[in-house]
């Protein structure tokens, strides 16, 4: 067997989400701060100044309704369950970075610098798994979704507004949320029914296919009420999974859509340099 260099070593390594999974656990929960206590008890003494607690008035309450007690005891762990747990830890984490008196309690805290290590850590293996971190703007906490060039790409040049819709349709919580998913749908019908004419100028078969689906499967229409004039009796009988299935490819087309007009203007900044360039070659 050929000798593996170092280089070799890192550049094929994978990431073990089990064993990854039960790391992070072990830090967070483990008690390794001062009079012993853990980051998931620091985290429980200043619970009350979190601004995402709603009604909740502990820790332990937070956890126990939303189900965020398996973390604790989760045996298979798959991407979105590590994806969640990575959530839910650096949410509790970061605010202690910026609370005085987290900050003053423990002093093994500033001496090997937990919190700030885990945080890397997190991010770290958030970025290995092909992920991203983003904000949710709503709740203004932070999530990580599946990097996606394209999205990041329409992210930059659409209506702010949908920014971050654009982002978030790829976290794993909006899997099989039917309504989130044409809420945001409907917006994009919304911005590419203003430009239709120009994107229809651009690619005639792209401007028809994406207005077919946003017209034809339950998005601007109503397709499944048998008393709706734009009922279709296949979209009704479609289950929420085929139904999602078309919503998502719905998505990506009209990113395509978003990006094929954006390349316009850079197209005619294209075409204005070439021209420079043909005429200080005339002169010369």
């Amino acid at each position: 067997m050929a000798r593996r260099t170092f280089a070799d070593v890192l550049k094929n390594g994978e990431i073990n989400i089990k064993l990854e999974y039960a790391k992070l656990k072990k830090t967070f929960y483990g008690k390794g701060l001062d009079d012993n206590m853990s980051l998931r008890s620091l985290c429980s003494r200043y619970f009350l100044s979190y601004h995402f607690r709603g009604t909740f008035l502990s820790l332990d309450e937070f956890d126990a309704i939303n189900d965020f007690i398996s973390f604790y005891h989760i045996d298979s762990v798959s991407i979105d369950s590590f994806v969640s747990f990575c959530e839910y830890t650096i949410n509790l984490l970061l605010p202690l970075l910026v609370t005085p008196e987290a900050q003053h309690y423990s002093m093994a805290l500033y001496k090997y610098n937990i919190i700030e290590v885990y945080i890397r850590q997190v991010r770290l293996l958030i970025e290995k798994i092909g992920y991203m971190e983003t904000m949710d703007k709503e709740l203004n906490v932070t999530i990580f979704v599946p990097k996606s060039p394209e999205a990041i790409a329409v992210s930059e040049v659409i209506d702010p507004a949908l920014s971050y819709k654009t982002i978030e349709y790829n976290h794993h919580s909006m899997k099989g949320d039917i309504d989130k998913k044409r809420d945001t749908l409907l917006k994009y019908a919304d911005l590419l029914e203003a430009k239709r004419k120009e994107l229809k100028s651009i690619n005639s078969s792209l401007e028809q296919d994406i207005f077919a689906l946003f017209n034809n499967i339950n998005i601007r229409h109503n397709n499944t009420d048998p008393k709706s004039p734009n009922y279709h009796k296949y979209v009704a009988s479609m289950t929420n999974e085929e139904l999602e299935k078309w919503y998502d490819e719905t998505y990506q087309l009209s990113l395509i859509c978003f990006l094929e007009l954006d390349n316009v203007d850079r197209k005619k900044r294209v075409k204005e340099l070439n021209e420079k360039i043909k005429n200080e070659d005339k002169q010369n």
